[in-house]
This record gives structure tokens, sequence and C-alpha cells, in this order.
């Protein structure tokens, strides 16, 4: 079996996790906006939500960053735009 989405280094760290399984959970339900609760994203976790906003149809966008840790995110599907990205 072959993954998917993969976390680029090998740290098991539980936080980072989290947050990213909450916002590919709203992916996987096919939201039409996807964010993390209004609230900045762990500046590790900008790899994988590109790679899974890829995966599934979105769209995503990444500004203001906050102390050096922190960036501001969401993602809006595809179909939105009646297209698909090439």
């Amino acid at each position: 079996m072959e993954l998917v989405i993969k976390f680029p280094d090998k740290s098991q760290s539980f936080t980072n996790g989290v947050e990213f399984g909450r916002i590919l959970q709203q992916m996987e339900e096919q939201k039409m906006i996807v964010s993390n609760s209004a609230f900045p994203l762990h500046k590790e976790n900008e790899r994988v939500v590109r790679d899974a906003a890829k995966v599934y149809g979105y769209r995503v966008t990444f500004i203001g960053e906050h102390y050096g840790e922190w960036i501001n995110f969401f993602a809006i599907r595809e179909s939105v735009f009646g297209n698909k990205l090439s």
C-alpha cells in the first residue's frame, strides 16, 4: 500500500498531526471552504496541506506569517470555480 499524503519529516509531533488531521477531514468531507477554524496553521503543516489540497481538489492560499511559526490559510474546493486547475 502506498501513502497518498506523507509528512515531510520523521517527527512525532502530535500537535501538528492533530491539526492536519482536522483539516484533512474537512477536505475528505468535501467542505466548500476549509480552514483551521479561523486560527493560523503551524508552518510545519504547510507542505502536507498543499499536498492534500492537490489530491482532494482544493485551491489553497497561505498569507501572513506570525512569529515565524504560524501562517494564515484557507482552501476552496475547485468545483466552485467551474473547472480544474492544471
